[in-house]
């Protein structure tokens, strides 16, 4: 039996860098593979990396290793890294659920293969496991709600294993179960999503064009959506057995709010499933808040018209990760590029997610380009890409970067309400920053090479970047500059 994959062709012997990642993420979206399942294990053994999807639909013009470019799937692989968070240090220490034996007799009927990790050890097992399904599924609806009932059995594994553009890399150790077992697909009833609602006679300002609905504001587009009705959106009645639950009783229903949005609320009290139509997409598909925004406007039809402020701040953005990249930009300022080099990979994640919360989020009226940067989801987009860091480290660096004026905090009260209750409802941590666009160029290079001689002169490493130490040498108006909320909710502080 073949199966088809995005299979990279490359062998590592170790676990690929950071500047690796980046050529395999352009590489292997090139690679569609239809392969054979026992040479399949043998290359993810011999250190290739692989997709187990196959991401072959065009986004936005191209393809890409995105959700979006899912076209089908007929693998899965599970991840076993045998760890837990550690809530106080916020670091994942050793926590051993199962071992290697373990797993070969809990998935003897059910797995194909797995194979150890660059990370693994005797002491510290690391492995993933390797299904492959009886079918191969092409909705992805229908694979999204078979993985999900699928990884429930698992707790101890990576929940984010079955993310439809899931990078899994390479390994060494090969234990081969049985190349025949199939996983059976018992696939959850779907929801059937009747046709688009009907747009005419609204109360927002939109036009509309090539059977597209533009908008000129977020604010607009936003207001847009929370109208549209969720029982026509999700095909329910407007009372219905809930979508959450095993429900015989019809506990969920759908009713218009005092404030004119759609509301659908299950009324059992063992499930409680509640919102408006951006909590109960994000709910049912388990997207992130950009991943619903997308998700709405790709239902919808929905385009939002940048404007050239929002264009300029992504224009400032990808100018800076060429520079990164390239390094050209540090040619004359080759001592604030050594200072700074270990800290360039968080950077480059902190810009990224910059580019996405100008796309999504930016407040477009607004006359300046600010953006908010929760610490906790930097830390987790390094993690994502092979970056370890502790919170506490992501925020001493991006303390520290701000200080050499790399990036730029901006104070709260600057801040506008709209894009302050947009922060609040797109990360749970009610403490984190905003940030304004700024390029990098030679006169900033040339500023931060004089604040670093501050800090050498005072001995201040990345560890004692911390606000009570800095208080002791730093001027008053440079101390608000680098911690510029602090004590307004806004600023998380090493004390």
């Amino acid at each position: 039996m073949q199966v088809k994959v995005m299979l990279d062709h490359h062998k590592y012997k170790d676990k690929p860098s950071t500047d690796e990642v980046k050529i395999i993420n352009n590489r292997i979206i090139k690679q569609p593979t239809i392969v054979d399942i026992q040479n399949l294990s043998h290359s993810l053994s011999s250190g290739q990396t692989f997709i187990p999807a196959y991401l072959g639909s065009e986004h936005n013009g191209a393809i890409k290793r995105s959700m979006y470019c899912w076209t089908s799937q007929q693998v899965i692989a599970l991840d076993f890294d045998n760890v837990k968070l550690n809530k106080k240090t916020n670091k994942f220490d050793k926590h051993i659920s199962l071992t290697i034996n373990q797993a070969l007799e809990k998935f003897r009927d059910t797995a194909s293969f797995l194979y150890t990790t660059f990370r693994h050890t005797k002491e510290h097992h690391k492995f993933r496991v390797v299904f492959v399904l009886d079918q191969c599924l092409s909705d992805p609806n229908a694979y999204d709600a078979f993985s999900k009932q699928f990884i429930k059995q698992y707790p101890e594994s990576d929940q984010c294993s079955i993310e439809r553009n899931r990078l899994f890399y390479g390994g060494r150790e090969l234990h081969i179960i049985n190349y025949a077992n199939r996983l059976q697909v018992d696939i959850p009833e779907l929801i059937e999503i009747k046709s688009k609602p009907k747009v005419e006679n609204r109360p927002i300002h939109f036009k509309k064009k090539n059977g597209k609905i533009l908008f000129d504001t977020k604010e607009d587009m936003y207001n847009y959506l929370l109208k549209q009705d969720i029982a026509d959106y999700l095909g329910v009645a407007k009372y219905s057995n809930c979508l959450f639950h095993t429900d015989i009783h019809k506990s969920a229903s759908v009713f218009i709010t005092e404030t004119n949005q759609s509301y659908y609320k299950c009324h059992s009290t063992n499930c409680g499933a509640r919102g408006n139509i951006f909590d109960i997409t994000k709910l049912y598909y388990g997207l992130s808040q950009s991943g619903v925004v997308q998700h709405l406007m790709d239902y919808y039809n929905l385009v939002l018209t940048p404007t050239s402020k929002q264009d300029e701040a992504l224009d400032i953005m990808s100018r800076n990760l060429k520079k990164l990249d390239t390094k050209s930009v540090f040619n004359d300022y080759q001592r604030v590029y050594r200072k700074i080099n270990k800290y360039i990979s968080v950077l480059e994640t902190f810009y990224q997610h910059g580019m996405e919360v100008i796309n999504y989020f930016a407040i477009r009226e607004s006359q300046d380009n600010v953006f908010f940067a929760p610490i906790r989801k930097i830390q987790e987009l390094c993690n994502v890409k092979g970056i370890n860091c502790t919170f506490q480290n992501i925020n001493r660096i991006l303390n520290y970067l701000t200080y050499l004026g790399l990036i730029e905090k901006v104070p709260i009260q600057d801040v506008s309400q709209i894009l302050i209750n947009y922060s609040k409802s797109y990360e749970q941590e009610k403490k984190l920053n905003y940030y304004r666009v700024v390029l990098i160029t030679p006169q900033l290079l040339a500023t931060a090479t004089k604040r670093l001689n501050v800090l050498e002169r005072h001995c201040i490493k990345l560890s004692d970047f911390t606000y009570p130490k800095l208080s002791k040498i730093l001027l008053a108006d440079e101390l608000k500059r680098v911690f510029q909320n602090r004590g307004e909710g806004g600023e998380i502080i090493d004390e």
